[in-house]
Order: C-alpha cells, then structure tokens, then sequence
C-alpha cells in the first residue's frame, strides 16, 4: 500500500511519497518513485496498484500548458483516471493541491493532504508539526511517522515540487 503526503506553500507544491508495494502477504520496496513532476509543472502522487502508477506514468497523460488547471484536471486527466479504476491521487498544479479519486472527481484540498493506507498517521503528523519547519522536512517526518505505524509504508521516500 501506500502513503502520500501533499504540501501547498509559497505558491509551490511539494508532494511526498514511500516506495513500498504490498499485498496480504508480502512487502517489498520498488525501484520507481509513487511521486514524480509531469511536464514540468505539475506534481503526481498515486495511490493504487503498481499497474496504474504505470499506466499513467508512462501511459498517454498530455502535459498541462496553459490556462485553468481545473480544466486540465476535467479534460485530460480525469478520463485517464476514469479509466484506472480504483485508484486515488494526489496532484499539484498551478500552486494547488488537489485530490482525484476513480470516477474522476476533484477537489482542492489544500494546505495539506495524506492519501494511502498511512494517511491518517501522516495527516496527524503534520498537525502537530510546526509550521516553521520546511515542507520537505514536514512530509519527510509525517512519511517516517506514518512508516512506524504502517508495515505497508515505507524509505525511502521521495519528495518533489513545482512552482
């Protein structure tokens, strides 16, 4: 399983994510990043199965250029996630952070969001974390947090942004 930390500050978006993979039996940690910058401005963190982080990693996402992100999330990314099935993201654009589940469906969510199996530990991490801390600092501790709680969680952990 998973845990997903998102982070709005500054006008950036910081994302979060562990590398473990797991089912009812067995974990292990993977090579490739849960959280990774699309086209250079936008943010994703994926909550699903290994097959759907690639799918849409690798798969036929069109980049966001310019105007509304909203629109980017309705049009181009919301029938790809439609198409996933059971699959939860985080995402940050445009200095926003938003929560997409599988039929779609966005909100923004901003300050600060967890999804994954280890969100509820994580989320309760960055409450009680200060706020002078930096955003990386704040979603490495709430990942670390999370991982000592979860045995589906787990380093290393990647952190990545975009204005």
């Amino acid at each position: 399983m998973t845990c997903i930390v998102g982070i709005e500050r500054g006008g950036a978006v910081y994302l979060g994510g562990d590398r473990c993979i797991s089912d009812d039996e067995t974990a292990h940690v993977q090579r490739d990043p849960k959280v990774w910058v699309h086209g250079g401005n936008v943010v994703l963190g994926v909550a699903g199965t290994l097959w759907q982080l690639q799918k849409l990693r690798y798969g036929r996402l069109k980049g966001f250029r310019v105007g509304l992100p909203q629109e980017w999330l309705t049009e181009d990314l919301a029938p790809i996630v439609r198409d996933l099935g059971e699959i939860v993201l985080l995402v940050g654009i445009g200095g926003a952070l938003y929560h997409l589940d599988g039929s779609g469906g966005f909100s923004n969510v901003g300050p600060e969001f967890a999804i994954g199996t280890g969100a509820q530990a994580a989320m309760g991490a960055l409450d009680v974390l200060a706020d002078k801390l930096s955003a990386e600092t704040r979603i490495r501790r709430a990942l670390t947090s999370s991982s000592r709680i979860r045995r589906d969680v787990s380093p290393p952990f990647d952190i990545v942004s975009v204005p």
